[in-house]
């Protein structure tokens, strides 16, 4: 798997981060990055643990003892992972991180995961 990205995937990536910052800094005046809101950390992991059980209830075919599952609803589906996005971002730009730096970890970490599952890990 190459290492690289398209350069229009990047972009889109710090896009992300950029309107989440400029968000922060024009509703809540806090300005991102900075690790001086501490206690905006445990906001931010609850929302995103709150935003996943959104997506699970939208999404209900994780539970395999219903026969028929509801249909899912595509639309409101993507709403709540876009939510989901919003508070990862948020919450890696509250500890300090941007988009480069994030991008960096995950090539790292999927790197490893590679080698690990290609070693039977």
């Amino acid at each position: 798997m190459s290492e690289k990205i398209n350069k229009k995937e990047e972009d889109k990536l710090k896009d992300m981060f950029d309107r989440c910052a400029y968000f922060s800094e024009k509703i809540f005046n806090h300005k991102v990055p900075s690790r001086n809101y501490p206690q905006k950390i445990p906001i931010h992991i609850t929302s995103i643990i709150a935003e996943l059980g959104e997506i699970l209830e939208e999404y209900q075919g994780w539970k395999d003892w219903r026969n028929n599952p509801p249909s899912v609803d595509e639309e409101h589906l993507i709403e709540e992972i876009a939510d989901l996005w919003h508070f990862v971002i948020h919450l890696t730009l509250f500890l300090g991180y941007d988009s480069e730096e994030l991008y960096e970890a995950f090539l790292k970490k999927s790197k490893k995961n590679f080698e690990r599952q290609e070693n039977e890990y």
